[in-house]
């Protein structure tokens, strides 16, 4: 393609531009969630009383399971994309149905966990550790919610039998999603239950 001056350029063809997309927003994402764990860890290291002792060994195993349906739902999506290479659409629905499903347990014992904690006297009152605590969680939720939608609109595709097993940038892109979801999970679940 001749340009002005006889500058030439040619468009790129190949996709790069939604995964340049996508590892900038997991930068920023990155950046949120490191930002937020970094002012959680300056004030916990300031703080003299943080939580009510022994308030987090009841949900430790609570998060520990939910922990596990994390990680279970990111090896379902990583199934769902080698069943998909695989040129098997009903495995690749299967597995992202499973991935949808692993992910709103996720988010309903995220809840759950919240009413435990809060029943016990964690709330976003009680002090900074609470507030804390509830605006990592809830951020995380939020983007798992954003996940889930994500995880919708490829299984529906999938459904309608509008994917492509060659090459779908979409089932691509929410995967490394919700991959990072599972990831700033594990690392919420280090900090907030182990560390604490």
């Amino acid at each position: 393609m001749s340009g002005i001056h006889g500058y030439t350029s040619d468009v790129r063809k190949d996709g790069f531009a939604p995964y340049l997309g996508m590892a900038i927003a997991l930068g920023a994402w990155t950046m949120l969630f490191g930002s937020v764990f970094f002012v959680y860890s300056v004030l916990r290291i300031q703080a003299v009383d943080w939580y009510l002792p022994g308030l987090l060994e009841m949900p430790f195993k609570y998060a520990l399971v939910n922990t596990f349906i994390i990680l279970l739902s990111s090896w379902m999506y990583y199934k769902a994309v080698k069943t998909l290479r695989a040129a098997d659409i009903q495995g690749f629905i299967r597995n992202i149905g499973r991935t949808f499903i692993l992910g709103l347990i996720f988010l309903v014992m995220q809840a759950g966990l919240w009413f435990m904690l809060t029943e016990h006297g964690l709330t976003v009152q009680s002090g900074i550790a609470g507030a804390l605590f509830y605006s990592l969680t809830g951020l995380h939720a939020l983007h798992i919610i954003g996940g889930l939608i994500a995880v919708a609109c490829i299984f529906i595709k999938g459904r309608k039998g509008i994917i492509n097993p060659e090459e779908d940038v979409s089932v691509n892109l929410v995967g490394y999603f919700w991959h990072f979801l599972s990831v700033v999970w594990i690392a919420m679940f280090f900090v907030l239950f182990i560390i604490r």
